[in-house]
């Protein structure tokens, strides 16, 4: 029994060596711990719809739809959005393509169809194509149009247009 004395009592030592120790280890400093970010000016390009007109039949021009740009732009960042006149454009006309053939159409910044989308800085259309960031998302609509002209002959007709958003 002496050797189980012996191991109690080393074990309560070394426990009582613990706890004085533990004591010892009560106090404590503070410091504080910088944190910084630096939120920059910028923009990024979340979607786009398509521009789509669908069939076009003789007798149904002129047609209209909608095309969109969603963003989002940091809080507090002015942004305007131009649109180039498309890959197959003749001058200043957009078209789309298909063999060879053309069929034009129009963008604008409006839905009643009367100011051209803005193709350069400085030019602010009528419709949403220029504002101030929230920090969300943010829409700007292409108003689109197939004029009344002479059909050219059945195919599927296709452009692109760039969209850039300036900031």
């Amino acid at each position: 029994m002496k050797t189980s004395f012996r191991t109690v009592a080393a074990i309560a030592a070394f426990c009582a060596t613990m706890l004085a120790s533990g004591a010892a280890m009560a106090a404590s400093t503070t410091t504080n711990l910088s944190v910084t970010a630096n939120v920059v000016s910028s923009c990024s390009v979340n979607s786009t719809t398509t521009l789509a007109f669908g069939a076009i039949a003789a007798g149904t021009l002129p047609i209209n739809n909608n095309g969109s740009v969603t963003f989002t732009c940091s809080s507090g960042t002015p942004w305007f959005v131009t649109a180039n006149n498309g890959s197959n454009a003749s001058g200043s006309q957009p078209r789309m393509v298909s063999s060879g053939q053309y069929l034009s159409y129009n963008i604008y910044s409006d839905n009643g169809r009367t100011t051209a989308f803005p193709t350069a800085l400085g030019t602010l259309g009528s419709g949403n194509t220029g504002g101030t960031g929230t920090g969300g998302q943010q829409t700007v609509t292409v108003y689109g149009q197939v004029p009344s002209q002479l059909l050219p002959p059945a195919g599927t007709y296709t452009d692109t247009v760039t969209l850039t958003i300036n900031w």
